[in-house]
């Protein structure tokens, strides 16, 4: 959403300097003095054509697709659960079918 707004820069400074005695051929009366400087930049880049609607869309589209992804795994996670917990149970089922047929036949024999 930032690429929206203008770009803000602000800046500043405080330095002291003392000029030599000399510099004006006789002494300077402050000889120590202080400056202070600011400064700000704002910058804007138009959107005439839409360049930046388009990216933030896709960057959003982006987001969408990655959560439905996560999404689409913790659904394939549970079904592969429940289908491992199916088979398990049927597996057991066909084990106790095997076992009374074993115990048949060899009352049988």
């Amino acid at each position: 959403m930032g690429a929206f707004f203008p770009r803000v820069d602000a800046g500043f400074t405080a330095t002291r300097q003392k000029v030599p005695a000399d510099f004006f051929r006789e002494p300077a009366d402050p000889s120590i003095f202080n400056v202070y400087t600011g400064h700000v930049s704002v910058s804007c880049a138009p959107d005439v054509f839409g360049l930046t609607r388009r990216t933030v869309e896709s960057l959003d589209a982006q987001a969408d697709a990655q959560r439905f992804e996560l999404e689409a795994t913790y659904l394939t996670l549970t079904s592969n659960i429940v289908l491992a917990a199916v088979r398990e149970a049927s597996l057991r089922g066909q084990i106790a079918v095997d076992a009374e047929n074993h115990q048949d036949r060899e009352r049988c024999a």
